[in-house]
């Protein structure tokens, strides 16, 4: 089964060159020597070699997605420290280098070429027709059509522009009379005065700000401003986590933008931080300008900042709109009188406003009475519901909410807040509620008490679950709607009964108020009524409800394409809503200011609108409120008419010093070198940063993010009373190195804290822990380039001392030996070898170990393992006796390697004795002259040197029958003659019946055995090779990988329990990693060690033996050095910890493995030789100790049911169930996602028990479930199911990492219990890795792979991918292509480089689907088999054969 081959430290280069081994001089060239005229990060990815890619380290990780590896970022912008591209027209001469370079130049060039077909236009058609569910906010709020102001302006709006050109202008227009389109005009004329500003040699270019309240009117106003202006603009929200981005980051884009549109928070930021200053400013325009007062951003950013410049030529010019200045109960003339000092401004509205209402439509108002309401009452279930839970404070929201209703809503609705509010994803908050409650220890409980109320929440929601509710509201029963629902019901049905195309707003106070009406109205039979619910995204107290700002947008877009005609909304949709086709606006619950009720009008923007006020009969309060907006109306009205003209802002200088009276009673603090400003206010949000930091501060104790009993970090405030005025203290977690600050005495509670918090701010800015922008110093440190720092060079080759032999024979040799040892090796399946045999003993001067069991590859694919007997029982020898051993083994080197050697025996370190064939052989027990054959050894000195058997034409067949012959003639021709037939002559073909387990020739001569191939100096004549033959310390390499991964996580964990996943993945990339493992392997001298070459005889010819005949191996200093890559060092180390291992699936030890991993890594934090000391250095944090709830302890039950194993510690099995968007988290497992983990948590049923806290990952999650459970039912019993199904949310993987991992931690690291796991849940799966062939070989990546290198023979090609611009505020686009003989053949574009790699290979796939050989060679002008085939000849290389390329790629893949 294919696999994907990449993990988070390792990523194996997909080569070009599959013909080349790691002891070839062709070298890949290494990312940093790349050329290319982009500055973007490229990925290149091209066929597997043996030699891998910087540190890389095959580990066999997720099935499902099949491609083939995810390639390695390289840089292709940097200089290149590499010869000039040879221009030759040889492409043979051409090396490795070369060609991926010269791919890269062209790939380079491709990609310029393509980026700039990348428009706009293309961009959008892109995100028009992408499914909307995949698209990110930003681009579905470009998705939406945005109305293009209309060029031509009216008279009142230029009116306006002439004065805001003039002095600083609040325009005061009703909604809908184009106040944007002033501000639109002003843009354009303080840009063009900015460009020709920044003509002029030594200006500051300067910024213009669009500002608004809330996250939605930075997309709309955007998409406005967007489409009139000229100038590059860009937009920004808190949404988009910018609040926290960096000085440079933010300078960087003020640069390239003339214009930003951000809420006015972010600016607040920018500003206290001193990211930007406020001479950079030349225009601020603020949108529903009404909001500035108090410490709303607006306000904040006029009394912090502009008030405080004193260079009034530094302050930028500033536009406000607003529909009314007023949005609270005031009197209207003081409150544009204030809203004018707060923004220096003057209020400005149409001279003729007889022209601006002929302009703009109003709608019809109309105001509708219901009768009386009942006051609120119980109802039979709120009575049961007070009575059992009514004391518990999570679910007292509800209750409340549900006794109101009784009167406002009805019965029907009373009853169902309470089928809505404890619904299971409801009781999970309030669960979660409760569990803070409990763990911040306000009140002090024990565990026994949350148990308790835990266990209440949850019969409560049994008990609503089984009572029986009216599924429809009836008009019949006493009170089950009340008389305004009723109301609202009637007029519903009359206007969409006239029209389907009506769009209705229904305006409500609460949100529980929009919600349960949405379900009422959804069980009311209304013709033509499609429903919508649109509330806020802050979140409320448990048991309320909310929707994200997605969902927000979603909603309008379907209100404003008419897939949603009635919408139920709260004041969320009071401001800045644009809806042309809005026609009715009823407002259910009754505005509660002035602006509140000009804003709800102005979303009625159709020629013929209503606008309905719902009051209740003789109620004064509804009536007054009626009054009281009309009236103020008209005062606002006559006010804005009574302005002259040439009003001038007079008495402003007395009105500012009352403004900032109260704020020059707080401290302030600016730094002196950057200009960032510390305030009362902004120092609460400085030190909430700060405390959030402390997650990157080095404590041992404690993990970073949680304090001492799992709350997660932030400031508390202590406030105490003194002398009739408050004091607060801050206390900061214990990781702070400042724990405490005391404030200043203060009249209120607010000003307190603040004081608190500013006085914390100081002490930190002064300890150096804040630094000259406010902003911690404690950050999340990457360092750069950190796999770069961490890898070895692939190309680097060193000399190194290659050990040839032994050092005891050295240490043996120079005289006559008196007493020797046997080694006996032999065959355990002797009749394997076909023929007769018998063992063979090495005889030496010392007794040496036994030997491993080696497996030998016999001919017609037999195997036999060559055993190996040390004897312990010395052989007492005389001269006679070693003299006779002597000729056999002089004889063994003369007539089977054709050399004859010095009789010196003084100087042989070892010789040759055959051994009885049915010799029992004890390595203890037995005399070593019983096992010896003599009579071999004596027939040997019989015919020795002098006087050998030769051939004479009268000797008699009998004598030419089974013997070894050897060719005088041609000493490479030897022969195991059987009979003698006198028939047959020498050029005749071999008898078929000989033929069995060799070779077959063209003729009997050539029928020899050749024992000079399957060594290093005859590669090409290499005959013989049997599989499994070659280099195969690869598997040890796999398996070693991946147990140096685990041994070093466990005591990183163990021992750095305050760090998070990033910090466990650097702290052990420094462990595993190739460098470090290459410097520990220098340190034990493992080079000299290693064979980096095929089977040679001069590694056991006699040294130190004269040769008389023969070819002269004389050794030279060459022979004994070799050259190692830095990579393959490293490579063996990992196989050598595989090695270690290898005696785990006997013993179930695996000791010597954790031995040979601090060996090889050397590291203080892995200072471990047994895998027992791990488990010691784990210390339990307090959150595993702390006593188990009864919901962990009803959980760890229900899994114990799925997976028979007992958790000691309850919390550890919680912990693996929490999804990251879970509010509270006691601790989580660094997980990775896998399809087939996802499937395994469904299969376990582990999603059931799944807590998040997001509505998305709960949709995706229940989606993957359905589809897996239809492809389960259709698989007939198939176990491959899974693989069928769409990439799945990766937190289902999650959960069976962490379970895996809970176990670990909980067994006390018992391993043997994640065995259990795998054999009990895992195995079953796999048993049959032929049913995911067909899976693996389907992958694009890996179908192209196989079709260039098997079927065309082409080794030149390279799937490369890189990023090409962002366009339009979407996201980057990756960009691949793929490369045949420097030519772009195929491309693709997505979102990710792997998706654009998957559709390259597709389009590859489709034009080489039917191209014969031929003519692919023809038109692409491939010659890679002519090349190869000639190297070949030369003895360049022996490249395996299609099969072995295969095979070796698929082993790779299938090792478990």
């Amino acid at each position: 089964m294919a696999a994907e081959i990449a993990d988070e430290e390792d990523l194996m280069e997909f080569d070009s060159d599959p013909y080349l081994t790691p002891d070839s001089t062709w070298t890949q060239p290494s990312p940093s020597s790349q050329s290319s005229p982009s500055n973007k990060q490229s990925s290149i990815s091209e066929p597997v070699t043996e030699e891998k890619s910087q540190d890389s380290k095959s580990t066999l990780k997720e099935p499902p997605n099949l491609e083939m590896p995810e390639m390695e970022e390289l840089d292709i912008g940097r200089e290149s420290d590499e010869e000039p591209l040879l221009q030759t027209s040889d492409p043979a001469a051409r090396s490795m280098s070369e060609r991926k370079k010269a791919r890269k130049m062209v790939f380079s060039s491709w990609v310029a070429q393509h980026a700039e077909t990348v428009t706009k236009e293309r961009v959008r058609e892109i995100v028009e027709n992408a499914d909307e569910p995949f698209l990110s906010i930003r681009n579905l709020m470009s998705k939406q059509e945005s109305n293009v102001i209309i060029s031509d302006p009216r008279e009142y709006q230029v009116e306006l522009f002439e004065k805001a050109k003039q002095q600083n202008t609040i325009a005061v227009l009703d909604t809908g009379s184009g106040k944007t389109l002033i501000a639109v005009l002003l843009l354009r004329y303080m840009l063009d005065k900015e460009l020709e500003n920044r003509q002029l040699q030594g200006y500051k270019p300067k910024t213009s700000f669009f500002l608004v309240d809330c996250v939605t009117l930075v997309f709309q106003q955007f998409a406005v401003l967007e489409c009139n202006l000229d100038q590059k603009i860009e937009r920004f929200c808190g949404e988009m986590g910018c609040e926290l981005w960096s000085k440079s980051v933010w300078e960087q884009l003020f640069k390239d933008n003339m214009v930003v549109v951000c809420t006015a928070e972010i600016l607040h930021q920018c500003l206290m931080h001193s990211f930007i200053s406020l001479d950079q400013i030349n225009l601020l325009i603020f949108d529903e300008a009404h909001h500035a007062k108090k410490n709303h951003a607006y306000a904040r950013i006029m009394k912090d900042f502009y008030m405080q410049e004193l260079n009034l030529k530094k302050r930028p010019k500033i536009f406000g709109m607003t529909a009314s200045p007023v949005d609270a109960k005031q009197d209207v003339v003081e409150a544009a009188r204030q809203l004018e000092v707060m923004l220096d401004c003057q209020i400005a509205t149409a001279a003729d406003l007889s022209l601006l209402r002929m302009s703009v439509s109003r709608p019809k108002e109309k105001a509708v009475t219901y009768s009386r309401l009942r006051a609120a009452y119980l109802t039979p279930l709120c009575a049961r519901l007070k009575e059992t839970f009514g004391d518990l404070e999570s679910v007292q929201r509800v209750l409340a909410f549900s006794m109101e209703a009784t009167s406002e809503l009805g019965e029907w609705c009373a009853d169902h807040v309470w089928r809505l509010g404890l619904k299971e994803e409801e009781a999970r908050k309030i669960e979660r509620k409760t569990e803070r409650l409990y763990l911040t220890g306000r009140e002090g409980r024990l565990a026994a008490a949350l148990d308790a109320d835990l266990d209440r929440i949850r019969k409560a929601q049994q008990f609503v679950d089984q009572w029986n509710f009216l599924e429809a509201p009836n008009p019949s029963l006493p009170n089950n709607i009340s008389s305004k629902v009723s109301l609202l019901i009637q007029y519903l049905q009359l206007i969409f009964k006239k029209s389907s195309s009506t769009r209705c707003i229904v305006f409500v106070k609460r949100r529980y108020t929009a919600r349960i009406l949405v379900e009422m109205f959804s069980r009311i039979d209304i013709p033509n009524v499609r429903l919508g619910l649109l509330i806020g995204t802050r979140p409320g107290d448990a048991g309320d409800v909310k929707i994200s700002f997605r969902q927000q947008v979603l909603t309008l877009r379907d209100f404003k394409e008419g897939s949603i005609n009635c919408l139920f909304a709260t004041s969320i949709a009071e401001e800045g809503l644009d809806i042309p086709d809005c026609n009715v606006i009823v407002r259910f619950d009754l505005y509660a200011t002035l602006i509140q009720y000009i804003q709800s009008r102005g979303r009625a923007r159709h020629v013929e609108s209503q606008y309905i006020h719902m009051l209740e009969e003789k109620n004064m309060l509804h009536i007054q409120a009626l009054r009281d907006v009309r009236s103020g109306e008209d005062v606002m009205r006559q006010f804005c008419e009574a302005l002259p003209a040439d009003r001038l802002l007079q008495g402003n200088d007395c009105n500012l010093e009352s403004v900032l009276a109260k704020e020059k009673s707080m401290r302030r603090y600016t730094e002196p070198e950057t200009g960032a400003t510390l305030t009362y206010t902004s120092s609460l949000v400085v030190l909430a940063h700060y405390v959030s930091c402390l997650a990157y501060l080095d404590k041992p104790k404690l993990p970073a993010t949680t304090s001492s009993n799992g709350i997660m970090l932030q400031p508390n405030y202590f406030m105490t009373t003194e002398n009739k005025r408050y004091v607060c203290e801050v206390v900061l977690p214990e990781q702070a190195p400042i724990r405490s600050a005391v404030g200043r005495p203060a009249s209120n509670k607010a000003i307190a804290k603040r004081s608190a918090a500013f006085e914390m701010c100081i002490q930190l800015r002064k300890g150096d822990h804040l630094d000259g922008n406010l902003i911690s110093t404690l950050r999340k440190f990457v360092p750069a380039n950190a796999n770069a720092m961490l890898a070895v060079n692939v190309k680097k080759r060193t000399e190194y001392g290659a050990k040839l032999k032994p050092r005891l024979w050295e240490d043996s040799r120079g005289c006559f030996p008196k007493k020797l040892y046997l080694t006996v090796l032999k065959l355990g399946d002797p009749e394997n070898l076909l023929r007769p045999s018998q063992p063979l003993a090495l005889v030496t001067r010392t007794h040496l170990p036994a030997f491993p069991a080696i497996n030998l590859h016999l001919p017609s694919d037999k195997i036999s393992q060559a055993l190996s007997i040390s004897v312990t029982n010395c052989l007492n020898v005389t001269e006679s006796m070693v003299s006779t051993l002597n000729n056999f083994t002089r004889c063994i080197w003369r007539d089977i390697y054709a050399k004859t050697f010095e009789d010196n025996i003084p100087q042989m370190s070892y010789w040759f004795a055959p051994i009885l064939k049915d010799a029992v052989i004890d390595s203890h027990n037995s005399v070593p002259t019983s096992l010896i054959d003599w009579d071999v050894l004596r027939f040997t000195d019989l015919h020795n040197f002098e006087n050998p058997i030769k051939w004479t034409v009268g000797m008699p067949d009998t004598e030419l029958e089974d013997r070894f012959m050897v060719d005088p003639g041609q000493g490479a021709r030897r022969f195991y003659s059987a009979k003698v037939n006198s028939i047959l002559r020498p050029s005749d073909q071999v008898p078929c019946q000989d033929l069995q387990g060799n070779v077959s020739m063209e003729s009997i001569l050539g029928f020899s055995r050749n024992y000079k191939n399957n060594t290093e100096e005859h590669r090409s004549e290499q005959i013989h090779v049997q599989r499994g033959m070659g280099k195969n310390y690869e598997r040890l390499e796999f398996i070693g990988d991946c147990f140096l991964k685990m041994a070093t996580t466990i005591p990183i964990f163990a021992i750095q329990q305050d760090h998070d996943e990033f910090h466990y993945h650097v702290a052990r990339m420094e462990m595993i990693c190739n460098k470090n493992l290459l410097e520990n392997a220098l340190k034990i001298g493992l080079p000299e060690y290693i064979r980096d070459r095929g089977i040679t005889r001069t590694g056991f010819y006699p040294h130190g033996i004269k040769l008389l005949a023969g070819k002269g191996i004389t050794p030279t200093s060459a022979a004994k050095k070799h050259s190692l890559g830095d990579k393959t060092i490293a490579d063996v180390c990992e196989a050598l910890i595989g090695a270690a291992l290898l005696s785990y699936q006997d013993t179930k030890d695996m000791d010597m493995a954790v031995k040979a991993v601090s060996k090889m890594v050397s590291n203080r934090v892995h200072a471990v030789n047994k895998w027992s000391e791990y488990w010691p250095l784990y210390e339990k944090p307090p959150w595993q100790l702390a006593t188990a709830t009864a919901s962990q302890l009803d959980l760890a039950a229900q899994i114990e049911r799925k997976h028979k194993y007992h958790f000691r510690y309850p919390r550890l099995l919680r912990s693996a169930f929490m999804h990251p968007s879970y509010p509270f988290l006691y601790e989580k497992m660094a997980m990775v996602s896998n399809k087939f983990l996802a499937a395994l948590a469904v299969e376990l049923g582990f999603h059931r028990h799944l807590r998040c806290a997001g509505m998305v990952v709960e949709d995706l999650n229940r989606k993957f479930v359905v589809e897996l459970e239809e492809l389960k039912q259709k698989a007939n019993g198939r176990r491959d199911y899974w693989t069928a199904a769409e990439n799945p949310p990766k937190c289902l993987a999650d959960i069976v990492e962490s379970y895996i991992g809970a176990i670990f931690v909980d067994s006390e690291f018992d391993f043997q219990q994640v065995e259990h796991f795998f054999e009990t849940h895992v195995r079953c799966f796999f048993e049959d890795m032929h049913i995911y062939d067909t899976f693996a070989n389907n992958h694009p990546v890996t179908h192209l792979h196989n079709h260039l290198t098997l079927i065309y023979g082409c080794n030149n090609y390279s799937v490369m991918a890189d990023e090409v611009p962002s366009v339009d505020g979407l996201p980057p686009r990756n960009v691949a292509a793929v490369i045949i003989h420097d030519r772009v053949i195929a491309h693709g574009s997505a979102s990710s480089t792997k998706n654009a790699k998957v559709k390259a290979c597709l389009a590859a796939n489709d034009l080489l689907r039917d191209l014969s050989i031929e003519l692919y060679r023809k038109d692409y002008g491939c010659d890679c088999e002519e090349v190869r085939i000639g190297q070949q000849a030369k003895g360049v290389g022996s490249p395996p054969d299609a099969t072995t390329i295969q095979s070796d790629l698929l082993e790779v893949g299938t090792a478990i």
